[in-house]
């Protein structure tokens, strides 16, 4: 069973998807092409004698907007791959859920040093004579595992 707090941020959550994906283009696309139709080519008599009609308007507009934008949106897809790049990563830092890789100071100083002190307790045990076998396998795992973390590999 949900609980309340976590049911009002999952509605609060498909809330947020939803307007942004499905409703949010739509209106804007409407309230766009009022505002200009109802502000600018109402008051201007050469304009309003070409589109003396609102869905005649509505109509010649999507049908050069549509075509225009994709076009644009195409090119911007093709061509600007430091724009695309940068949507990339504000996308993948904006997912909360995103479990790809390991944040870039984990591989550059921390797991370093895990390795480090793992090899000093390894000689410090060795020196004393504490492990055995089983033990120094574990530590060759984890070691491995560290690295494969370093060279940004899956771990099992």
């Amino acid at each position: 069973m949900v609980t309340k707090p976590r049911l009002f941020f999952k509605i609060l959550r498909y809330l947020w998807v939803g307007y942004g994906s499905y409703l949010a283009l739509p209106l804007s696309l409407v309230t766009t092409l009022v505002a200009i139709y109802y502000l600018a080519i109402d008051d201007i008599p050469a304009f309003k004698s070409v589109f003396s009609h609102f869905w005649f308007f509505l109509i010649v507009a999507l049908a050069f907007g549509i075509p225009i934008t994709c076009v644009i949106g195409w090119l911007h897809t093709k061509y600007n791959s430091t724009l695309q790049q940068s949507t990339k990563n504000l996308n993948v830092s904006a997912k909360t859920d995103n479990h790809t890789g390991i944040p870039e100071y984990w591989q550059q100083a921390v797991t370093p040093l895990y390795i480090e002190l793992l090899r000093g307790v390894e000689k410090i045990l060795d020196k004393d004579d504490m492990l055995d076998n089983d033990e120094r396998k574990r530590i060759q795992e984890l070691e491995a595992k560290l690295q494969a973390l370093i060279d940004n590999r899956k771990t099992v």
